[in-house]
């Protein structure tokens, strides 16, 4: 079933029902009342596990207001995982493409979310190693969001707009990635070499995809020397 009654809210009843309680968490989530909506949905999944509306919505809800320390995309990518699994096994084709539109664009607008709060660009300093690797981190998790959404919603008929518009969010994703940032004791840092190989590897593959729906297309720079990343000892969780 696909909820379009969702977003009104109702009253309820002394005994909530799964429906009631949809309601009320669709009617806030689509105020932007995101803790709230999340709280509703939640309410719905103790009532039943697997609805897998609940699944999705509940986990795009808490993305949006999750501390980006915690990257939350990769929490999002395995709820919608877990959704679509069960939706498969309860939905038609028809409504499976349904919902996928659906869905799509709430994971595109949580993922735009995400890119805005983690703004590379926006510092021109960075007050410390560790700012700068959770920025970047997050803009590498949108990066896998944006690839997920690729994989999942290739089905959509008629979508070739919406593959040109993900692979362009994932080439500046990448390209901003490799830009070269200073943090307040005056060091210029970047990705690590090995990551560095693994982004310009990536950004010319979806390069040439986005070439052969779009010509046209305008290609954002990327920068291939590398720069010294004193201080930094761990891996890069997505290496």
């Amino acid at each position: 079933m696909i909820y379009k009654e969702a977003i009104q809210k109702i009253e309820l009843p002394h005994l909530p029902t799964i429906e009631n309680l949809l309601s009320i968490a669709m009617s806030e989530f689509e105020a932007r009342h995101y803790q709230e909506a999340a709280t509703y949905f939640n309410r719905v999944l103790e009532l039943d596990s697997e609805h897998w509306w609940s699944i999705f919505f509940k986990s795009v809800s808490q993305c949006r207001i999750a501390p980006l320390k915690s990257l939350p995309v990769l929490s999002l990518i395995e709820s919608t995982k877990k959704s679509f699994a069960i939706a498969e096994r309860c939905n038609t084709n028809e409504e499976l493409l349904i919902i996928k539109d659906v869905f799509l664009k709430a994971f595109l607008m949580c993922l735009s979310s995400i890119v805005d709060r983690a703004d590379l660009s926006k510092y021109m300093i960075f007050d410390s190693m560790d700012t700068f690797i959770i920025h970047t981190d997050n803009y590498v998790s949108c990066f896998l969001g944006y690839k997920y959404c690729l994989s999942i919603f290739i089905e959509i008929p008629h979508n070739n707009s919406d593959q040109v518009l993900i692979i362009n969010k994932i080439l500046f994703l990448l390209s901003e990635v490799t830009v070269h940032r200073k943090v307040s004791d005056g060091r210029f840092v970047g990705t690590p070499m090995n990551n560095r190989k693994y982004i310009l590897a990536q950004f010319d593959a979806y390069k040439e995809k986005l070439l052969s729906l779009d010509r046209d297309a305008t290609i954002p720079s990327v920068t291939y020397d590398n720069v010294e990343t004193a201080g930094i000892t761990k891996k890069y969780w997505w290496e």
